[in-house]
């Protein structure tokens, strides 16, 4: 699972204290590819700034936000929160593009798709701002440094081992389908893992739609280009080679309309949906670690059952503590979960008008266009 730390929900003695709440309002400006890295231009200001105000402008390579997303599991009390997901490393290796280009375009397609860093841009922003919306994290000592010193915060080596990777998955399997003694949360439990689900099937389906339409678009222009070389080759300059000319501008036109239609539906919904596929994980993940204070306290009380008259006075503090744990664990793990619902609701409703909106307007356009060019023909 992705953010899984050895965090126990303990938190450091700096960090116990309650951390000032910090309006960021944070802008991933542009990227650009320095070797094998690529570089992205941040700028950050304070709410209380004014907009003519420039603001901090850092320079941050990806690997900055891999160490910044470690940092905020490592350092902070995360058990009860939905800890926002890092979006996957851009495609920069001259492999990784050969296999994106055939992948969007087909595997024939002879011609390389370059290098476009915007799509890695808006998901690296929106989870800058997830992050910094989450009170548990904006304090975040790293964070702050991370978004304002000219400098990146260096960058530790992080090590965890092969033992410890398996025996935390092992654990997640086993506490994951765990019975839950509260009802409520059972059923939370299940609606999540079936959302996740739901959710990166929906994912995976929209992508090989949007793929389609891509290589539709594709072969569109090829068979533009097919027009006028063959109204080029006519040496006879007639009628006809004009109209080839003129229909495949036309075409071209339409084809563009197509482009703006796929820009629209990956700007919006397609957005939306790749987000809160990998979200949803983690918010699996939250709902795990309240399962596991669960089990603790469980434990805790078998132990008490069993014990023994001189352990009893200990194991009766430990179940105690146990039990307290677990009560604040579910209570926080409610709210959060709660919100995060609301927020997904939310963030698909935006997405769903906003697409709407956008494509009516595209749409309108080449409407009006298409008529304007079926009279020219007609005319012709």
């Amino acid at each position: 699972m992705e953010n899984n730390t050895e965090n126990d929900g303990t938190t450091n003695a700096d960090t116990e204290q309650e951390k000032p709440f910090i309006n960021y309002d944070v802008d991933v400006l542009d990227a650009s590819k320095d070797g094998e890295a690529v570089t992205f231009t941040i700028q950050t200001k304070t709410k209380e700034e004014d907009d003519s105000e420039k603001g901090v402008v850092v320079l941050r390579q990806y690997e900055d936000f891999e160490y910044l997303s470690h940092c905020l599991a490592a350092h902070n009390d995360i058990l009860s929160v939905v800890v926002p997901v890092l979006p996957p490393k851009p495609v920069i290796t001259p492999s990784g593009a050969e296999a994106k280009t055939k992948k969007q375009l087909g595997k024939e397609s002879k011609t390389m798709i370059g290098d476009d860093f915007t799509k890695d841009c808006k998901a690296l922003q929106k989870y800058l701002q997830l992050v910094i919306a989450e009170k548990k994290l904006n304090g975040d000592e790293t964070l702050k440094e991370f978004l304002t010193k000219d400098k990146a915060p260096v960058r530790a080596n992080v090590k965890k081992g092969l033992f410890t990777s398996l025996k935390g998955a092992l654990d997640d399997a086993r506490f994951h389908n765990h019975k839950d003694i509260d009802d409520e949360f059972q059923s939370i439990r299940t609606t999540a893992d079936h959302l996740a689900f739901a959710t990166k099937n929906c994912n995976e389906c929209y992508k090989k739609t949007n793929l389609a339409e891509q290589r539709f678009a594709h072969q569109i222009s090829n068979f533009t280009s097919v027009l006028r070389s063959t109204a080029a080759q006519d040496e006879t300059e007639n009628d006809l080679s004009t109209h080839m000319v003129k229909f495949a501008g036309y075409i071209d036109e339409y084809k563009k309309s197509l482009d703006k239609t796929t820009e629209i539906q990956e700007d919006t919904f397609g957005f939306t949906l790749d987000l809160y596929s990998r979200y949803l994980d983690s918010a699996k993940e939250t709902l795990l670690r309240r399962t596991c204070k669960l089990v603790e306290f469980e434990n805790a009380s078998k132990a008490l059952d069993k014990a023994k008259p001189k352990n009893l006075e200990q194991l009766q503090i430990a179940k105690n503590e146990a039990e307290k744990v677990y009560e604040e664990t579910t209570e926080h793990t409610r709210d959060e979960i709660k919100k995060f619902h609301n927020e997904r609701v939310l963030a698909f409703k935006d997405a769903m008008s906003s697409l709407a909106e956008r494509q009516i307007e595209n749409s309108t356009k080449m409407r009006d266009f298409l008529s304007q060019a079926i009279s020219e023909l007609q005319d012709l």
